[in-house]
């Protein structure tokens, strides 16, 4: 995964970042302090937070969606063929038609 966020240097990490990080559940106090900081100067921040939460929102629903379909679906076994001696082992020979 990677790592959104500004060198550890830097005093002040731009609002994107920031946001990022309250989205991940990763802001420290420190980031909090910082967009309420910015806040004061552009309140657009608090509707721009609110707008990636939803999005972000939205996409865990999707994902969660996916996922829960994705577990309906059986994959086939590994190494098996339909006329090798292991698929037959696992199907009952009237399923598997003649080869003659």
């Amino acid at each position: 995964m990677s790592d959104f966020t500004n060198h550890p240097d830097d005093a002040s990490p731009d609002r994107d970042v920031l946001i990022s990080r309250a989205i991940d559940a990763r802001a420290t106090p420190r980031d909090w302090a910082a967009l309420g900081e910015l806040a004061r100067t552009d309140s657009s921040i608090w509707s721009d937070l609110a707008a990636a939460q939803s999005d972000a929102a939205l996409l865990n629903q999707s994902v969660a969606r996916q996922v829960l379909s994705s577990e309906r679906v059986e994959l086939p076994i590994a190494g098996a063929s339909v006329g090798g001696s292991f698929w037959s082992r696992r199907v009952p020979r009237l399923a598997i038609p003649s080869r003659r």
